[in-house]
C-alpha cells in the first residue's frame, strides 16, 4: 500500500491566524505554492488557498492588507494521518473538490498533500501496470514466434495498443501528464540548442465544480472530452507518441489533471501565444456546450495563463510554475481571460 507519508511535502508554509491576506500572498508568491496553513504553533486551524483568494477575497472586494486570514480561511479543516493510503485520500479529495490536504497527527502538522501530487502517484501506478503488461505480451510474442505468423502479428498490435495507453489520458484521449513532462523537457532542450522560444498555455475551466454539482459528473466528463477535441482541432499538426520523432513545430495538447489542460507551443514567442490563447477563449465562448446557460453569467468559459521560455524562465519547471501563476491571476482578475 502506498501511504501519503511517501508523497506529502514536509516543508509546510504556515501563518498565524492574525496575519493578513497580504502576508499570506507574499508567502505563496515567494515559495510558488498554492496554499498556506493557518496554525497556532504546530496546531493547524485552517487553510488559505488561491481559491479562497479568488472566491472569498477578490469576489467580495476585500482589502488584502486589512483582511485577516482567519476571516477568510477554510476553517472546516479536513485532515488525514500519515497512515492513510494514497488511493483513499485521492478519492476523498476528488469527492470533496479539495486541492490541498494537511497531514496531521496528535494535532501536530506534519506535512501537506496536493491533488497534483496524487495525480502523479496515480499516473505512476497506471504506467507501471501497463508497462508490466506490455513486457508480458512481448515475452509471449517471443515464445510464440515460431507458432504462427498471424498469432504473432495479433500480439504485436495488442502490445502497441498498451504502449499507446502509457502516454494517453483515458478520458479525453489527450496526452497525459507524464508524456507532457517528457515532451516539455525535450522541447526546452531543443530550444536551448537552436535558440528559439517555447510558450506554454495553462488552461482551467471556469466554475467547473458548479457545472459538476449542477449537471452531474457524467456531464462533466462529456464537457472535458468536448474541450479536449476543441483544443486539439486548433493545434498545429499532430504529434507522434515518441517525442524524438515529432516535428519540433508541432503543438502538443495534454490533460494536466482534473479540469486543467496544457498546450506546448514550440517556436512561439509570448505575443503569438497570447493570440492563440485569445482564439481559444472565443472558441470556447461560442461552442454550443450543453447546460452552459446554467453557468455563472450564463456562459461556459476558461481562464488561461501564458509563459515563455526563455523570456520568463530558464527551466521547464519554472515555465510550468509561471504559467500556473498567470492562470491564477486570470482567475483572480475575473476569469474568462488570458494573463
Amino acid at each position: 500500500m502506498n501511504l501519503v507519508s511517501q508523497w506529502m511535502i514536509k516543508d509546510v508554509k504556515t501563518i498565524s491566524p492574525d496575519q493578513t491576506v497580504y502576508d499570506a500572498c507574499l508567502i505563496m508568491k515567494k515559495h510558488n505554492i498554492g496554499c498556506v496553513v493557518i496554525a497556532d504553533k504546530k496546531k493547524p486551524l485552517g487553510v488559505f488557498t488561491e481559491r479562497d483568494l479568488v472566491n472569498r477575497v477578490g469576489a467580495e472586494g476585500r482589502d488584502v492588507s486589512k483582511t485577516l486570514v482567519k476571516e477568510v480561511m477554510t476553517s472546516e479543516l479536513l485532515t488525514v494521518t500519515t497512515k492513510a493510503s494514497c488511493e483513499q485520500v485521492y478519492s476523498l479529495m476528488r469527492a470533496r473538490a479539495i486541492r490541498h490536504l494537511p497531514i496531521v497527527e496528535n494535532d501536530v502538522l506534519l506535512g501537506i498533500l496536493s491533488i497534483r501530487d496524487l495525480i502523479r502517484f496515480h499516473m505512476q501506478a497506471v504506467e507501471k501496470t501497463i508497462v508490466d503488461l506490455s513486457s508480458e505480451l512481448s515475452f509471449i510474442r517471443g515464445v510464440l514466434d515460431q507458432s504462427g505468423e498471424e498469432r504473432v502479428r495479433t500480439l504485436y498490435f495488442e502490445t502497441k495498443k498498451l504502449e499507446s495507453l502509457v502516454v494517453k489520458d483515458s478520458l479525453t484521449g489527450l496526452y497525459n501528464y507524464r508524456f507532457f513532462e517528457e515532451t516539455l523537457i525535450d522541447e526546452i532542450g531543443r530550444a536551448r540548442k537552436y535558440n528559439y522560444q517555447v510558450s506554454l498555455l495553462f488552461i482551467d475551466i471556469d466554475n467547473f465544480k458548479h457545472y459538476n454539482d449542477k449537471n452531474g459528473h457524467e456531464e462533466g466528463n462529456i464537457l472535458l472530452k468536448q474541450l479536449a477535441d476543441l483544443f486539439s482541432k486548433t493545434s498545429r499538426s499532430t504529434r507522434l507518441a515518441n517525442p524524438a520523432q515529432a516535428a519540433k513545430s508541432n503543438d502538443m495538447v495534454a490533460r494536466y489533471g482534473g479540469e486543467e489542460f496544457v498546450i506546448i507551443l514550440p517556436e512561439t514567442p509570448k505575443a503569438g501565444a497570447y493570440v492563440r490563447a485569445k482564439r481559444i477563449l472565443n472558441d470556447v465562448r461560442n461552442f454550443p456546450f450543453a447546460h452552459k446557460e446554467e453557468q455563472p453569467q450564463g456562459r461556459l468559459t476558461v481562464s488561461i495563463g501564458v509563459s515563455e521560455f526563455p523570456l520568463d524562465c530558464d527551466s521547464w519547471e519554472e515555465l510550468v510554475r509561471k504559467a500556473d501563476a498567470a492562470l491564477y491571476r486570470a482567475k483572480y482578475e475575473g476569469k474568462d481571460r488570458v494573463v
